[in-house]
């Protein structure tokens, strides 16, 4: 489903003394709902910085993500903010009295404020470089409470502010479309091996390297997000991100595979070739990482991937290179 209007649901009501504590914390930034669009409008007038213009008209909708088929639900709640500015863009709506406003949108992530902090940290370095990750607006953290019992049973969060990445898929679903011939083969390899080189360059580990974690954008840019578990570069921490890499992917490629209804030798055929587009990616990975890192990444499939079934383990791992 992907990003869904909260005006279209049942609107979700927080006790104000102390459930919304839990969620946004106290202090610094004040009390936000962040699904009431008039709380949000009047926090982005009250902290300018999170919007690039200071021509803040409304906030006209927030949306919440909505998994789809197979994707996981996150553990952060993640909502899109859409409001108007006025300016002049070629994208502008005229409106009455020749004002023209603009549509532009900012991500909030609830998180804790230590993951807040440190993946703040990450991705604005990483921007900073030019690396392809969403531009960084700010973080607002919460501070110390007057009541320190409820601080200590709240644990209250932080809201860390960013651009909003207009998707077409993700890499899971790339792949997936490449298994179904719905794709083929093009640069997209030896994009995504260059930002995954490129993140260990600049010191960093993912962390949590999903397939979802890397999106597509309409512009045909791949863009990673979700650098909330982000670490220090080291060699086992390479081998996690491309171990995670592929069997999540193959996970939620093999699920989709299966609700097609499939005969048993019409699947079989296309998890081989789920197999061979993965050694295709890696095989494209291996021109610029070292070879044994892709061997210990097979080595950690074949003894560790319990969470492929027995039928795709064994063309996959038959498949992998020794």
């Amino acid at each position: 489903m992907g990003w869904i209007p909260l005006s279209t649901v049942k609107p979700f009501e927080m006790d104000r003394a102390t459930r919304q504590r839990l969620y946004f914390g106290l202090g610094e930034f004040p009390p936000l709902n962040i699904v009431n669009p008039k709380e949000v409008e009047d926090y982005l007038r009250w902290h300018p910085k999170l919007v690039k213009s200071e021509n803040l008209i409304s906030v006209t909708e927030v949306y919440g993500y909505y998994p789809d088929l197979y994707e996981h639900w996150s553990r952060n709640k993640v909502y899109l903010i859409e409001f108007l500015t006025e300016g002049l863009p070629i994208s502008s709506i005229e409106v009455a009295g020749g004002l023209d406003l603009v549509k532009e949108n900012v991500v909030g992530k609830i998180v804790d404020p230590d993951v807040g902090i440190s993946e703040r940290s990450v991705q604005t370095k990483l921007f900073e470089s030019g690396f392809p990750v969403p531009e960084p607006r700010g973080l607002s953290l919460p501070t110390a409470a007057e009541d320190e019992e409820i601080l200590r049973r709240a644990k209250p969060k932080s809201v860390l502010w960013m651009d909003y990445i207009n998707s077409k898929y993700t890499f899971e679903k790339f792949m997936l479309q490449l298994c179904v011939g719905e794709e083929k083969v093009n640069s997209s390899f030896r994009d995504i091996s260059d930002i995954i080189m490129g993140i260990w360059d600049l010191g960093f580990a993912h962390g949590d390297l999903k397939g979802e974690h890397i999106l597509r954008t309409k512009k045909d840019k791949w863009v990673v997000i979700d650098l909330g578990e982000a670490k220090e570069d080291d060699y086992a921490a390479r081998v996690n991100d491309l171990y995670i890499l592929i069997t999540d992917t193959t996970v939620f490629i093999e699920r989709h595979l299966r609700s097609m209804n499939l005969t048993e030798d019409a699947l079989n055929h296309v998890l081989s070739d789920l197999a061979d587009v993965l050694i295709l990616f890696l095989e494209q990975t291996s021109s610029v990482v070292q070879r044994k890192i892709l061997s210990d990444v097979w080595r950690r499939v074949r003894k560790e991937a319990t969470i492929l079934s027995e039928t795709i383990r064994n063309i996959v791992v038959s498949a992998f290179p020794t």
